[in-house]
């Protein structure tokens, strides 16, 4: 409902028959703009999902057109001749699912390549417009079991696997599938904009103070779009291990810089680095 309804206000905002595309590799925006009355609309698909978009504009009698490409493909002579006014976006990609922060910025970049070859309108109306980069310290016994350093075992030297498996201490998971505390409240780490996208590279540094004592095991990120808003119950999450956890009391500090955009000046790069600080007093 709450997708439909942002749809509905984007297709409100319209004076002229509106161009509809539909960036995501399944065909749920493409329907609700049909059924919201959408006068023409393309939905990009993989040969898997054309078939159900093309069954469901049959039944429905929709004006639903097919891509079948890539993103970076699309031309305004696949589109119809007619820029896009309004872009929907669920905003999961196949290749990325799970992996959100790369997903909300293959967004961000298909939309700022596809309006510098004119198939998406300059002043279009995106949906969603907007995503919150958020995240939370947590302690997490099992986190902690599963992804640090263990100890020889009868005998048997682990020091070959610790040294490979520290260099995976970026995850995805789901993580109402584990037990964790929350050591401090949940705070804004980055924002991309969909609506007003420049390019630009963005750094962002953020003081994130416990409030309880415990171990911080790891920093959890997630995304809230502009339509809706996930809690910590979300399906997947990006996890962030520590190379090390910290006990902490209250009033400890962590220092999280998040960097969008790399050496490259591009936003295709991303990085959160963490340090760790504890305040006097």
């Amino acid at each position: 409902r709450a997708y439909s309804d942002a749809i509905y206000s984007a297709l409100q905002q319209q004076v002229n028959p509106t161009v509809v595309l539909d960036l995501s590799d399944f065909c749920l925006g493409a329907c609700l703009a049909s059924k919201l009355g959408a006068s023409k609309i393309v939905s990009l698909e993989g040969r898997l999902d054309a078939d159900v978009v093309a069954n469901f504009a049959q039944t429905n009698q929709s004006s639903i057109s097919i891509a079948v490409c890539r993103a970076e493909q699309l031309t305004l002579e696949v589109i119809g001749g007619r820029a896009a006014d309004v872009v929907v976006a669920e905003p999961y990609f196949e290749v990325l699912e799970g992996w959100h922060l790369q997903e909300a910025l293959n967004l961000y970049n298909t939309i700022r390549h596809l309006k510098s070859k004119s198939v998406v309108k300059p002043d279009a109306r995106i949906v969603p417009s907007w995503c919150r980069i958020v995240g939370v310290l947590i302690q997490s016994n099992q986190l902690n079991a599963a992804y640090t350093a263990c100890d020889s075992i009868r005998g048997f030297n682990h020091a070959s696997a610790n040294r490979a498996g520290a260099r995976f201490h970026d995850l995805s998971l789901p993580m109402f599938q584990y037990d964790y505390t929350t050591l401090c409240d949940t705070i804004e780490l980055g924002y991309l904009d969909f609506q007003h996208l420049d390019g630009s590279v963005t750094e962002t540094t953020v003081r994130m103070a416990t409030t309880a004592p415990g171990r911080c095991d790891a920093l959890l990120v997630w995304l809230e779009y502009s339509y809706f808003v996930i809690n910590d119950r979300y399906h997947r999450q990006s996890v962030r291990m520590l190379e090390h956890s910290k006990v902490v009391t209250a009033g400890d500090e962590f220092i999280v810089t998040s960097k969008i955009g790399g050496i490259n000046g591009g936003l295709e790069d991303h990085t959160f680095n963490t340090q760790f600080i504890v305040v006097d007093g």
